[in-house]
């Protein structure tokens, strides 16, 4: 799977991508150069699977990442990391991960975006809310 995670903490963004081995991961560390790397993907015919975002980014919030990405043509699953001790009251119909979490959580969290987006597909259903943490 293709994923990109977008976390201005390099530790945590590093942290994540070593959690993920095995998939194809990308880091973007600001919003605005998460948006060029998503457009970049998209136009190489290889876009992202999956975005898995910091709640707080300089210039926006991931909730506003989030909303501009699920405005393209083909959104990418997203999933939201927060220190918040409940990003799921912030954030009602998002994946969303309470940082720190453990590995298990992280691929719990990862399975439920793509279970909801599998089953999204199969019904017809725009959306589907899932909190994880």
């Amino acid at each position: 799977m293709k994923i990109l995670v977008v976390d201005d903490d390099p530790g945590m963004a590093r942290a994540v991508q070593r959690l993920l081995r095995g998939d194809e991961v990308e880091v973007a560390h600001a919003p605005d150069a998460a948006l060029d790397l998503v457009e970049s993907a998209d136009k190489s015919g290889r876009p992202f699977e999956l975005v898995l975002c910091d709640y707080l980014l300089p210039g926006m919030t991931g909730i506003e990442l989030g909303t501009a990405l699920s405005e393209r043509r083909e959104p990418p699953m997203f999933g939201l990391m927060s220190g918040y001790d409940s990003p799921a009251a912030l954030t009602p119909n998002l994946v969303a991960l309470v940082k720190p979490f453990t590995p298990t959580e992280l691929r719990q969290a990862v399975r439920a975006l793509v279970t909801a987006k599998a089953a999204a597909i199969t019904q017809r259903i725009p959306r589907l809310s899932l909190a994880v943490g």
